[in-house]
């Protein structure tokens, strides 16, 4: 192996292995390379940009992974797949170029690109791995491409600026998380395709006011902006921004984390039809102040009401019942009980 300046390469020039990590500035890697290995860049914390030449067919995961200083980065035609934690937690990351021969994009790519404002994914791309832009704070747009089958687990998490999203009709399912507090995303529409929404993909997305649904989808419908279940007996998600909503007789389940983050919400009325509670349901719905159970016996809902002050909402239920609620373990932390 031969080290050229701050790289090690090897002997025939081709490869990078790794970068001292004391390297400053901006850095041109040699046209005779073709891989950057695995970690080659990793921490190389005051690199600014790199410029990598068009030979390279391969880049490694986590090759510039920490790079906390890197601004800049242009990836060559001919690379198939960004890998694994390339770019992850690259925070002062503002420009991208991913090429059209790019197919795969992997878990926690981009994870944590806190000052990528803009992506555009190309047409060939079939495959984004989970948390690939988990955090990128910054993000207010992104193309999606056609081809795309599957939005993953944390793919959009915690992507605040992001204000629009189009989902594209190739697109089969939706995973946990996928844009969980996305806080200025103010609609969604879900195409036909789609016939998998994973757990909470859309909470805590706290501007988020409807969440539309094909018409023609097979398994999902909405109603006043609300995500049921096609024949609307499970509540799948409730937009953040809602401010009121009437839950159908028909819903038996409410989902877990269905309001989780529904800050703007400060009275519901549970129907008796619901038997299940999903497990933080109602999680940080700070606004409620008050809730009403149609039950006629106390439900085992505990779950339901994570990161909630239960002492200052006031539970209604059935007169006859009252009793029974003020003597239950749990339903006698909240506030007030009153027979209605």
């Amino acid at each position: 192996m031969t080290n050229y300046n701050f790289l090690t390469i090897s002997d025939d020039g081709t490869t990078v292995f790794s970068c001292d990590r004391s390297i400053k500035g901006d850095l041109v890697i040699p046209y005779v390379v073709t891989e950057i290995c695995e970690e080659a860049f990793k921490n190389c914390k005051d690199l600014t940009s790199v410029e990598i030449p068009y030979g390279v067919k391969k880049i490694g995961n986590g090759a510039f992974r920490d790079c906390k200083g890197l601004t800049l980065i242009k990836i060559p035609y001919g690379v198939k797949k960004i890998g694994d934690y390339t770019f992850f937690y690259c925070e002062n990351l503002d420009y991208v170029e991913i090429p059209d021969s790019v197919k795969k994009i992997g878990f926690c790519a981009f994870c944590g690109c806190e000052s990528l404002t803009y992506i555009k994914i190309p047409y060939n791309v079939t495959e984004i791995g989970n948390n690939a832009f988990c955090g990128c704070r910054s993000l207010s747009l992104i193309q999606i491409p056609y081809g795309l089958k599957e939005i993953g687990q944390y793919t959009f998490k915690g992507c605040h600026s992001l204000t629009s999203i189009s989902i594209p009709p190739s697109v089969t399912t939706i995973g946990d998380d996928a844009f969980c507090c996305c806080e200025n995303l103010s609609r969604i529409d879900i195409p036909r395709s789609v016939v998998g929404i994973g757990e909470m993909a859309f909470s805590a997305c706290t501007m988020l006011e409807n969440i539309f649904v094909d018409e023609m989808n097979p398994n999902y419908c909405s109603k006043d902006g609300v995500l049921y279940s096609k024949d609307m007996s499970r509540l799948i998600a409730c937009p953040g921004g809602k401010k009121s909503i009437e839950i159908p007789d028909s819903v038996t389940i409410i989902e877990k984390g269905a309001f989780c983050g529904c800050e703007s919400l400060t009275s519901i009325e549970i129907p008796s039809s619901v038997i299940e509670l999903g497990l933080h349901a109602f999680g940080s719905c700070s606004g409620l102040t008050e809730i009403h159970f149609n039950h006629k016996h106390p439900k085992g809902f505990y779950g339901a009401f994570y990161s909630i002050d239960l002492s200052k909402i006031t539970l209604f239920v059935p007169i006859a019942s009252e009793d029974d609620y003020r003597n239950h373990p749990f339903y006698s932390k909240f506030g007030k009980i009153v027979g209605e």
